[in-house]
């Protein structure tokens, strides 16, 4: 018959007695653990998110920044490019003075300046570029949060206006060297159309008032008289100067281009006004882009070196406490060995100290 060994039988319960402890021990340090580092990253994620969204808003300013800053920039580029056309023109003028033959010509290279001139203030859509005829104002924000600065538009090209006597208003059509008539401008146009080089001439001229013949050289010219609005650069055709062939033209022609240079230059000074102070809110803005990212980077950083330092200190309590409880598990062995040699591992003292240990 089997006997059972109580003794045996007390060190087996120990020993599982012992794992449930040590695990239950383990269990509970990983959920501090994860606990800890969990409040710890979620401390850290809220200053991030933070940063984060202030990033976001101002990469999305540097954006729209930048492209003001692009627009601004060719729009200078625009504006000293009639400018260097309104110096061409003037440099034709006096060319045209110390020449003694050849002056159609002079008027016709006049009239291509003009034309140039006038594309230029239409490139990019007239109702985008704020040199059109149009004079549509652009608006810029130099802040992230809100504010900004209106570049107003102010058109700075070669076209001009004529109402007649019995209201016909006349303008030029530079792009096919033309002068249109219309009933109403620009709604209603009419059939008479009139080329810039040969078809018109200037009678006379006095500040706003004016008298000119169509078909001049036909057998049927026309005289208008009328009052002529001038825009833009206060420039008129090479036909309001005669075609530069006469002293008297030229000289009007030079105060007037001199008179265009300045209107010109004050747009420019007002373009690199507006693009410096695109271009310097696009600088700063990519320097707080730098800066706020460094922020994020440092702290994630931050982040990861509190949760290891996190992990080891808590890996080294846990360290210490179980072999704490080792020990204590291994003297209460040595106590229930001594114990059993006392009483000469009476079968009931041994079963009595596996239940009550």
């Amino acid at each position: 018959m089997a006997v059972f060994n109580f003794a045996n039988a007390s060190y087996v319960r120990e020993d599982y007695t012992n794992g449930l402890l040590l695990g239950r021990m383990r269990q509970q340090q990983q959920q501090r653990l994860e606990a800890e580092t969990q409040r710890l990253s979620d401390t850290y994620q809220g200053q991030i998110n933070e940063k984060e969204t202030d990033l976001d808003a101002k990469i999305k300013f540097k954006d729209e920044i930048g492209v003001a800053s692009s627009f601004l920039s060719q729009t200078l580029g625009q504006a000293k490019g009639i400018l260097s056309k309104v110096d061409a023109a003037l440099s034709l003028v006096v060319s045209a003075d110390q020449a003694d033959s050849g002056y159609a010509s002079y008027g016709k290279t006049f009239d291509g300046f003009l034309k140039r001139i006038e594309e230029d203030t239409a490139r990019g859509g007239a109702t985008t570029n704020p040199m059109s005829d149009r004079e549509p104002d652009y608006y810029y924000q130099t802040r992230a949060n809100g504010g900004g600065q209106t570049v107003f538009g102010r058109y700075i090209g070669t076209s001009y206006q004529i109402v007649d006597g019995t209201g016909k208003v006349w303008v030029p059509d530079q792009e096919y060297g033309l002068l249109r008539e219309y009933d109403s401008y620009p709604e209603d146009p009419t059939d008479n159309n009139f080329s810039l080089e040969h078809g018109i001439r200037l009678d006379s001229a006095s500040g706003n008032s004016i008298t000119f013949t169509l078909n001049p050289d036909s057998g049927t010219p026309e005289t208008r008289t009328g009052t002529v609005t001038r825009k833009g650069l206060q420039l008129m055709g090479a036909w309001y100067y005669d075609h530069l062939q006469t002293a008297e033209g030229r000289k009007e022609a030079r105060e007037d281009l001199t008179d265009a240079k300045t209107i010109a230059k004050i747009e420019i000074s007002r373009y690199e006004l507006a693009y410096k102070v695109a271009k310097f809110h696009e600088e700063e803005a990519q320097a707080e882009i730098k800066g706020l990212r460094g922020e994020v980077n440092d702290l994630q950083v931050e982040r990861a070196k509190e949760i290891q330092e996190l992990q080891n200190r808590l890996a080294q309590e846990f360290e210490v406490a179980n072999v704490r409880v080792q020990a204590a598990l291994s003297l209460r062995t040595e106590y229930t060995n001594l114990i059993g040699v006392a009483t000469g591992n009476n079968k009931l003292t041994q079963a009595l100290l596996s239940i009550y240990a």
